[in-house]
């Protein structure tokens, strides 16, 4: 399953920060015996990082691959070359392939994913600086959120990516009030 999204800036300034975002998935994941895999491109390990700084980080995280190119992504993570070929990097069903990919390659329970634009041009095929699209993966379950974030400084971008992805995985994991109304943002359908 796939969503699109649009954020704006209000929405941005309410967010919860994306350390809380991640203490509360730890926490989450320390209760309900869930480990956590990520899967990145853009982000370049920031996600793993966020979590890794959490209490109960050394229970719950599981690691992480980094996968910034379209060749890493193919072969740590299995994703299809095709795939980046026809939809580029930068799509939902890249973004499920990568979640799916890190859970099949670890014991975790729980894998994320996140995949886009946070430089400062945009990519080789044409993709916009501010796209992002993020993934979570279960054995029973996966989603993808596309997210435009607009052309914002990278760590901006790159933090916001990472909340987007923390967000996506409580609201998978059931916790519907996991940033308060703010987070609706990024999972309602616009």
């Amino acid at each position: 399953m796939s969503e699109s999204t649009s954020i704006d800036r209000e929405d941005l300034s309410r967010l919860e920060s994306a350390e809380k975002l991640a203490e509360r998935l730890v926490s989450l994941c320390l209760t309900h015996n869930e480990r956590i895999v990520t899967a990145e491109s853009c982000t370049a390990g920031l996600l793993g990082q966020t979590l890794s700084c959490c209490f109960g980080a050394a229970t719950a995280f599981e690691g992480g691959f980094l996968t910034y190119t379209k060749e890493a992504k193919t072969k740590m993570l299995g994703v299809p070359t095709d795939l980046l070929k026809t939809s580029t990097a930068v799509h939902e069903r890249v973004a499920l392939a990568m979640a799916e990919g890190a859970l099949a390659q670890s014991p975790a329970t729980i894998a994320l994913s996140i995949t886009g634009v946070t430089g400062d041009a945009p990519d080789d095929d044409g993709n916009p600086v501010g796209r992002v699209v993020v993934g979570c993966a279960t054995a029973t379950e996966s989603r993808a959120v596309h997210c435009e974030f607009g052309n914002l400084a990278s760590p901006a971008l790159n933090m916001l990516a990472v909340s987007a992805a923390l967000v996506l995985a409580l609201r998978h994991l059931g916790d519907e009030t996991s940033a308060g109304p703010s987070s609706s943002a990024f999972l309602q359908r616009r």
